[in-house]
């Protein structure tokens, strides 16, 4: 005879493998800004950088390569003429003060997106009401 724990996580087992399976959308248009990567370097390579990241950009990439910056790194990203009026856009700073402590490395790093121009209409399609930001 089963105790009542193990039929509570064999029920909980099974619901979670059934709720999971919708998780997984055929669709790939969830925060797309996330796959879009920053650096030319990067971006050049395909998204194949996450080991080579050794300057700001690190701080997207692999926030351990933060560790390997051996002064001062500065990096960002400014992408225009985006389709249906979106912006990205991209600052890193890296900084490793070995020549005043051995504290360690310092990083920050700041992702911006957005959209604009998105029509905005009331109870019917035919009632437009102008544009707003996001």
């Amino acid at each position: 005879m089963l105790s009542k724990t193990t039929k509570f996580l064999v029920v909980f087992c099974l619901l979670s493998v059934l709720c999971a399976s919708g998780v997984w959308a055929s669709d790939n248009f969830m925060l797309p800004m996330l796959r879009m990567g920053v650096g030319a370097r990067a971006l050049a390579m395909g998204g194949a950088s996450v080991a080579e990241a050794h300057d700001a950009t690190a701080g997207y990439w692999n926030p351990a390569g933060l560790a390997d910056i051996k002064c001062v790194s500065l990096a960002t990203m400014y992408a225009a003429q985006m389709a249906y009026d979106r912006s990205y856009n991209y600052f890193g700073f890296g900084w490793t003060p070995s020549q005043v402590t051995n504290y360690g490395t310092f990083g920050i790093s700041w992702l911006n997106s957005g959209i604009t121009d998105i029509p905005e209409y009331g109870n019917s399609a035919t009632d437009y009401k102008g544009t707003f930001k996001v």
